[in-house]
């Protein structure tokens, strides 16, 4: 009886733990939930002048912008946010875009000691799955397009 016992307790543990799970995965970003691109009909690489992003830093808060970005493609858009430190060493530039609705570029300059500016930055959209990334590759800019998971994380 006490085999018995024992049999049916293994039986019914092992269908409780074929039945029980310990997590749910989400759709991955190839998943079923893709959102769709913002920035389809641009090239993967575009190549920024840097003179061109020196305005962007002495525009206010409210101050509409438009400007050629990069070849084939213009900005146009609203600054919503800016900062800098004290010294004037980092400053950054927040851009709505009205062009690309529910992209947002943001900007960063960063001087250094020489007095050459280092610019970073990066353009996206929570609502869509493609975005650019501003990369420094031998002294020229440009925007390289990425999966926004690739940059963030949601």
């Amino acid at each position: 009886m006490k085999i018995l016992k024992t049999g049916l307790l293994c039986l019914l543990l092992s269908l409780c733990a074929a039945r029980a799970s310990a997590q749910v995965i989400g759709a991955s970003r190839h998943g079923t939930l893709k959102k769709p691109e913002l920035f389809h009909d641009l090239p993967r690489r575009m190549d920024i002048n840097a003179q061109s992003l020196a305005p962007l830093f002495r525009k206010e808060i409210g101050e509409d912008v438009t400007m050629p970005l990069a070849s084939g493609f213009t900005l146009a858009g609203v600054v919503v946010s800016k900062s800098s430190t004290a010294e004037m060493q980092y400053k950054t530039v927040v851009i709505r875009s009205t062009n690309r609705p529910g992209a947002t570029l943001t900007i960063t300059g960063v001087r250094s000691k020489d007095g050459s500016i280092q610019y970073s930055g990066r353009m996206l959209s929570l609502k869509h799955s493609d975005a650019y990334e501003m990369k420094n590759e031998g002294g020229q800019l440009a925007l390289e397009k990425k999966d926004l998971a690739d940059l963030i994380s949601e």
